[in-house]
């Protein structure tokens, strides 16, 4: 963040009510607030994927304000993904204390709520919703899902095992049910954001 972004953001809200200053910490968390607004994404989707993003300037510092809490929020929930609480409701059920993970799966396509993690581990009532979270083009919980599994390399015959990735064994499990909370937290802190309105 330069002294000149800075400085435009300052300007631009200093004369409205409730004006207090801010740092540039401040207006980085309200660029990655920004970033995640669904409004900000539709009007600048066809920008998004040719060029750096543009940064406008919300009307409201009150909305400014909004949008850097929710950013801090979302980046410390991003950066800290690993440790977050299991998400309430969500029912892992252990028949022996196996955590390795070959492939998981849902027990069929379409059925979303359920992960069969492995012959002794099943993870029941995972909101739907989750899977509205997106990384990259698809849902997370989906990411996890798929870079971990034992995978051999058919040309060099060279296995990568992800059960191998830590000395804890249950390092994946702990992981996907993370993600999952991940992935219902950033989308309610998403419709928290405030209405989309740009200075012109």
């Amino acid at each position: 963040i330069t002294d000149e972004a800075l400085a435009k953001f300052t300007k631009q809200y200093q004369n409205q009510e409730n004006f207090k200053k801010f740092s540039k910490e401040d207006l980085f968390y309200y660029i990655y607030g920004l970033l995640h607004s669904k409004d900000y994404r539709q009007k600048y989707g066809d920008n998004l994927s040719k060029e750096l993003p543009r940064i406008p300037v919300v009307k409201k510092f009150s909305d400014f304000i909004k949008f850097m809490q929710n950013g801090r929020r979302l980046a410390d929930i991003h950066l800290n993904y690993e440790n977050q609480p299991f998400w309430e409701g969500v029912d892992v059920q252990i028949s022996e204390p196996n955590y390795n993970v070959k492939k998981m799966k849902h027990p069929k396509k379409g059925v979303l709520d359920t992960i069969i993690y492995n012959e002794s581990i099943t993870i029941k009532n995972i909101p739907e919703k989750a899977y509205e979270y997106f990384v990259n083009g698809r849902p997370a919980i989906e990411w996890i899902i798929d870079q971990y599994q034992v995978k051999t390399d058919k040309k060099s015959g060279i296995t990568d095992d992800p059960n191998e990735f830590s000395d804890d064994p249950k390092y994946i499990l702990n992981l996907l049910l993370s993600v999952i909370t991940v992935s219902m937290r950033t989308l309610e802190l998403i419709e928290e954001l405030p209405e989309f309105e740009i200075q012109e």
